[in-house]
């Protein structure tokens, strides 16, 4: 029978040459009166090339910072807002806020949801008096072009006035707004939808009563309700541009202030 100590030393020596890709092993030789020495560690250090010692306290903390520094400021300024907006109360959101309608911003606001109510009143009086199908049955009939205008302008006016009552009704409201996208995304969407719409519609209602003796009953409602959801279309893109550039003004002069860095 082989000596045990023999056997254990053997096979810590077989774990030691094989183990290359450990970081720090440390194997001791039980204690045994067939030693030599009453207490004789055996001690495996095995390096990997691979390996990288741990850094030092000092540039584990640089690497936090860079890490932290990473993390996009926009998400960061939407969770401060998220947790400012649940600390709000009642008169925080309903404190009236009548200046609101001396700004440019809020005065392009009231024409927008003027324009908008226009436009939507003149294509449901054009869809009431269509006919269907070339006949006199009276209803609420709307071609494609139509239709479109009309749950563009239905819905931008819709959004317009709760845009206008939030911010008239809540100077903290406004300037929540103010600091966010949301207005300017807000005024070239419906652009965009208002520029589509109308031109269609325009074109469509033209070129369907070209070369008739007699046009449709509706044809100066739908005209026009083109017409002026072209107008919207221009009152909408301004609203962004003046919102974009203003806005932009704004932060450049508060970045050049003294002590605002």
């Amino acid at each position: 029978m082989p000596n045990k100590s023999a056997v254990l030393m053997f096979v810590s020596l077989m774990a030691c040459s094989g183990m290359k890709t450990l970081g720090n092993l440390y194997i001791y030789a039980p204690k045994e009166a067939d030693f030599a020495v009453n207490e004789f560690p055996l001690i495996c250090l095995v390096m990997s090339q691979e390996h990288t010692p741990p850094a030092p306290p000092s540039q584990s903390r640089e690497t936090k910072k860079e890490e932290d520094s990473s993390v996009p400021v926009v998400a960061t300024e939407v969770a401060e807002r998220a947790r400012e907006f649940l600390t709000w109360t009642f008169k925080d959101v309903f404190d009236w806020n009548p200046r609101y309608f001396q700004q440019i911003r809020g005065i392009l606001n009231v024409v927008e949801v003027a324009m908008s109510m226009l436009v939507m009143s003149l294509i449901a009086s054009a869809c009431q008096m269509q006919p269907y199908v070339d006949t006199h049955a009276s209803g609420f009939y709307c071609k494609s072009s139509d239709t479109f205008l009309f749950a563009v302008s239905t819905s931008a006016f819709l959004h317009s006035t709760l845009l206008m009552v939030c911010c008239m009704l809540s100077k903290k409201t406004e300037s929540r707004l103010w600091s966010t996208s949301f207005e300017v995304t807000f005024y070239i969407f419906y652009a965009l939808l208002y520029f589509m719409a109308s031109v269609s519609l325009t074109s469509n209602v033209i070129n369907r009563n070209k070369g008739k003796y007699q046009q449709e009953e509706s044809y100066n409602n739908t005209l026009a309700g083109g017409v002026f959801g072209i107008f919207a279309f221009i009152i909408y893109g301004f609203s962004a541009a003046w919102f974009f550039f203003y806005h932009k003004n704004v932060a450049k002069q508060e970045s050049s202030e003294p002590g605002s860095a």
